[in-house]
């Protein structure tokens, strides 16, 4: 994976605690000298003045993850004029797991979200989520038989790429001009490293709208 750095569980607090007593014990055999360390309060402190300065108790995260998934069989089922109000909704649904939806947009067919990924929640938990969430809005707007596909495709995006990917999201439909949603995921799957005879036929080939 690019990008992202994952939480500190308490298990590995402890080898990295141990990890730093041990570097300090080998600095002072190969010195011949012995130098005072304190590791009160998840810290270590030596009396020289090098020691690391390391706050083991917390734990700070920054994940982004880019999520692709379409509608059922491709179809063309987000209308152009529903599509800002499908993507807000999607926000606020990000929103209450605690999750920060930093660009979503798309296609009539599939759409692309840049997320910044709460540590208590999945990426299945979050992809399944939000495609239950909206889909259940759009029956409540008109539209009876909207689904969604059942996998999805993630991707994540180091804080070097944010805007890249943002912008990437906004100018979907500049993209599509050019190529199909085949096309784009064969595209991001080599670039991330998947097989792109993973993809399955029924998600990557186009079918009318039916609503």
């Amino acid at each position: 994976m690019r990008g992202g750095t994952a939480a500190v569980s308490p298990k590995w607090e402890i080898v990295l605690l141990q990890q730093v007593m041990s570097r300090a014990a080998t600095t002072q055999a190969q010195a011949g000298t012995s130098v005072p360390v304190n590791y009160a309060n998840g810290f270590e402190s030596r009396s020289d003045g090098t020691g690391l300065k390391c706050r083991m108790s917390d734990s700070h995260v920054a994940v982004r993850i880019h999520l692709i998934f379409s509608t059922k069989e491709r179809r063309a089922s987000i209308p152009v004029e529903m599509q800002p109000r499908l993507w807000a909704y999607m926000h606020g649904i990000a929103r209450r797991l605690g999750c920060t939806a930093l660009e979503i947009g798309g296609m009539a067919d599939h759409v692309h979200l840049l997320v910044e990924i709460s540590p208590k929640v999945t990426v299945s938990e979050l992809a399944q989520k939000i495609k239950a969430n909206s889909s259940r809005w759009m029956h409540e707007n008109g539209r009876a038989l909207f689904a969604w596909q059942a996998g999805y495709a993630a991707f994540s995006v180091s804080e070097s790429h944010v805007q890249m990917v943002r912008e990437y999201i906004r100018t979907q439909a500049e993209h599509h001009k050019k190529r199909d949603y085949r096309a784009e995921m064969e595209a991001l799957f080599r670039k991330h490293g998947i097989d792109v005879a993973s993809l399955r036929d029924s998600n990557c080939s186009a079918q009318p709208s039916r609503h």
